[in-house]
């Protein structure tokens, strides 16, 4: 039974990967001196209980390494998001509600090439699993990275001034007041 589940986990996992490849949101990392910084996040699957054949990558900026993990050394950026209770007031006041799922929003924003190297993880060759394990390094910004939500938001943002001329002041101030980022 358990060797089922986990082929069954390493086959989502990799259907999960696959997608990371396919839209360039992961690369193969080059050789780096053995002195330069890094960081290797752990990788592992969620499944959400109403969806049991489909799982979530996870790559883990909370693991602990000698005392320490990614988001102990990264700053998490003010928080932007706007207030719940604000949000579900303002939803109620008009005659018509909007609602959004951004699919993997966090990705939708990359990384900088020199801050990659402290997004790196391994994964099999060629994303064969059975294949000799490799190392990779994330491009876009992962759920479960401190800093991911406020640049997130702060994206989002940007769009919505961006889009001022073109779509209108009102639509920029909606944008800016009534949505939320939340990390379910």
């Amino acid at each position: 039974m358990f060797g089922q589940c986990y082929d069954l986990q390493q086959n989502c996992l990799g259907t999960f990967m696959t997608k990371l490849f396919d839209n360039d949101h992961a690369e193969e990392a080059p050789t780096i001196q053995s002195i330069q910084e890094q960081w290797f996040l752990p990788l592992f699957g969620v499944y959400h209980p109403q969806k049991p054949h489909q799982i979530r990558g996870v790559f883990d900026s909370s693991a602990k390494f000698k005392g320490t993990s990614l988001n102990d050394q990264l700053l998490s950026g003010p928080n932007l998001t706007n207030s719940l209770l604000g949000v579900l007031i303002r939803f109620r006041k008009e005659m018509i509600a909007v609602v959004a799922d951004v699919q993997h929003m966090f990705h939708c924003f990359t990384v900088k090439e020199q801050h990659r190297d402290y997004l790196r993880f391994l994964w099999y060759k060629d994303n064969k699993i059975g294949n000799e394990l490799t190392e990779f390094r994330i491009k876009v910004h992962v759920f479960g990275n401190s800093p991911s939500p406020a640049i997130a938001t702060l994206g989002l943002r940007k769009i919505a001034d961006m889009s001022e001329e073109s779509h209108g002041s009102d639509v920029r101030k909606f944008i800016r007041r009534n949505f939320m980022l939340t990390t379910v």
